[in-house]
This record gives C-alpha cells, structure tokens and sequence, in this order.
C-alpha cells in the first residue's frame, strides 16, 4: 500500500491511501486566508472529525472487516455531505481561497470515489521486511519527514548543478531512507 500525496506519479498504483495531513493542511489554509469565512471554518473542522472518527474505527480492534466496511461507507457519505455540492455544481475556475476550496472539494471527492482516503482503516496491518507490523497510516508524513534534508537541500544549492543529477539524487535518496526505515 502507497501512503503518498496526490502527485500523479503515484496516481497508478493499486493499492494507496492519500494522504490526510496533505487535505488538512489544505483545509487549514483556507481558514487562514479567510478566518471570518464559516463556510471554510466549519469546513475544516468537520473534515478533522471525520478523519479523527476514522483514526477511531481503525484503532478499535473490535470491529469486523465487514463492519470496518460499514464504517467506511459511513464515512464516505460523510465525505460526500461536506463536498458533494461543490463537486455536483461543477463550478468554473473560481479567484483565491475559493478556488482553493472548490478544488480541494473535488479532490476530496476524487480520491473517495477511487477508494483512496480511507484504505488505511479497512487494511490489516503490514509487516515490513524487519519483522516489524504496524498498521498502515493514514499520512505520508514519516517518509516526508525522512526526505526534509534532501528536499531542503535544493533550494539552498547543495545538490547537483542540473535537473538530471537532482533526479538522480532525488531517487536515490527515497530508495535509501525507505531501506533506512524496512531493513536493519
């Protein structure tokens, strides 16, 4: 299972889970531009419960695979109440923090649709090549954490002088840091 962000790279995979902290944040932002905006506010905050509730039923060993997929398809709807009226209205390419909020809607919308956003609460836990099992997350952001130096080091031109060799570099240092994180 892929735990990634929406980059179209990782568009094709089978099995993936976007990541959550990627759609907050994004949330996040819009209150931010505009903090006197309710529908942005209460928009943010009922996307954090959902997720909140789905860290919930994933934690809860309680539950069955096949009430795990109840919850799941609760969940969804829920998704589908706090974005379907942006995604049904099909709205044009809006200005600002609106644009914003329209895509992220859609995008929300997007990945439930593709069964994305909620693969971490139906999946089993994974054993990683070290014998270590844990279950899978629902953010990406250890890997992102992993790959901060690397990604810092372009912008301050500690990196090779062409796109080509800061691919390369790019590639390798991701293959490292996952054998880093799976390999003793």
């Amino acid at each position: 299972i892929v735990v990634s962000d929406g980059a179209a790279v990782y568009a094709n995979f089978t099995h993936s889970q976007k990541c959550w902290a990627h759609f907050l944040r994004k949330a996040i932002k819009l209150t931010l531009l505009e903090p006197t905006n309710e529908t942005y506010r209460e928009f943010t905050d009922r996307l954090l419960e959902i997720y909140r509730e789905a860290c919930r039923v994933q934690r809860d060993r309680r539950f069955t695979d096949a009430g795990r997929q109840r919850r799941v398809a609760e969940l969804d709807d829920e998704i589908l109440k706090l974005c379907g009226g942006v995604w049904c209205a099909e709205l044009p390419v809006l200005e600002g923090p609106a644009d914003d909020y329209r895509r992220l809607c859609n995008e929300l919308m997007r990945v439930m649709l593709s069964q994305q956003l909620f693969t971490f609460v139906l999946a089993a836990p994974v054993t990683a090549p070290n014998g270590k099992t844990s279950p899978v997350p629902g953010t990406n952001n250890e890997a992102e954490q992993g790959l901060r130096g690397p990604a810092m080091d372009r912008p301050t031109g500690r990196t090779t002088k062409t796109i080509r060799g800061s691919r390369r570099r790019t590639v390798i240092d991701s293959v490292l840091q996952s054998l880093r994180k799976y390999l003793r």
